[in-house]
Order: structure tokens, then sequence, then C-alpha cells
């Protein structure tokens, strides 16, 4: 696999995680009161944890996005100039 290759899947990657986060924040902001519902009644969550452990959610995978996708697509846009 050349870095040309690398760069336009890592970019693809890039652009697919961000619009799942995007999708993921806007129902999880929309639908927040259904979601702590179904997870209280599947796995005992009382409503007031389930809103933080939405937030540690999306926190824990925007930070992920950063470090493995948009990070080495950065370093391969660089590194192919």
């Amino acid at each position: 696999m050349t870095l040309h290759i690398a760069r336009e899947i890592m970019g693809w990657c890039t652009l697919l995680n961000v619009g799942l986060l995007i999708v993921s924040s806007a129902i999880a902001i929309t639908a927040r009161r259904q979601i702590c519902h179904l997870h209280g009644n599947l796995f005992g969550i009382n409503p007031s944890s389930c809103g933080v452990a939405l937030y540690c959610f999306l926190g824990i995978y925007k930070v992920l996005l950063l470090v493995f996708n948009l990070v080495p697509y950065l370093a391969l846009v660089i590194v192919t100039r």
C-alpha cells in the first residue's frame, strides 16, 4: 500500500467517524430521555447517571477519533507533500 492510498483511507475513516460522532451527539441531545429510559430498563442505570455516561461516551469517542484518525491523517498529509 502506498502512502497516497493510506492517506485516502485515513481521510475517509476520519470523515466517517466525524459524521458518526455528529449523529450520535444529535441523537443523545434530542432523545436523551428515551435513551436513559431504555438503558435504565436494560441495565438498571438511574437517569442521573445516564446523562453522565452519555457525556463520557461522547467525550471518549471524540478523543479516540482525534488520536487514532485525525492525527495519523494529518501526519500522512504532511509526509506526502
